[in-house]
């Protein structure tokens, strides 16, 4: 009975532990606790809309405005994705991507809205929205790669 008594015991000390190494853990914390460069891309970008929370996790930040624009963060602060959500993207966002891509979005896709920019490891992925909604990818130096689904 002892030896029952103690695997339980260890059995529950053990999940306990993993469960706080949780890595899907995100803490609420204060625009001003961000990295500077973020707080500076937010500023610049997106002035004058509040700020509904930050969270933070072992990958970055997440940073919800109130508008419904996600914006996404690495440890240092740097951007990786901005979502619009079916509202428009920031021209100033735009301009941050490799004049490729801004060639060849302009070609192939004019009148479609960016929703969402995401930095990857292998470049871009531009998601647009329209009739259909499409996805893009772009290595490094923006030169259109394929569609995803």
């Amino acid at each position: 009975m002892k030896k029952l008594g103690l695997v339980l015991v260890m059995s529950l000390l053990f999940s306990s532990l993993f469960a706080s190494c949780d890595k899907d853990d995100d803490v609420r914390v204060g625009f001003e606790e961000t990295p500077t460069v973020l707080q500076d891309f937010v500023k610049t970008h997106f002035s004058g809309v509040n700020i509904r929370y930050v969270e933070k996790d072992y990958q970055g930040y997440d940073v919800k405005l109130k508008n419904n624009i996600d914006l996404d963060f690495n440890l240092q602060g740097e951007w990786t994705e901005v979502d619009v959500n079916k509202g428009i993207m920031p021209q100033s966002v735009i301009s941050l991507l490799p004049e490729k891509i801004s060639s060849y979005l302009a070609e192939k896709h004019a009148g479609r809205n960016i929703e969402s920019i995401s930095i990857k490891t292998y470049g871009y992925k531009i998601d647009l929205i329209g009739n259909t909604d499409i996805e893009l990818i772009f290595n490094k130096e923006g030169d259109f790669q394929q569609y995803d689904d």
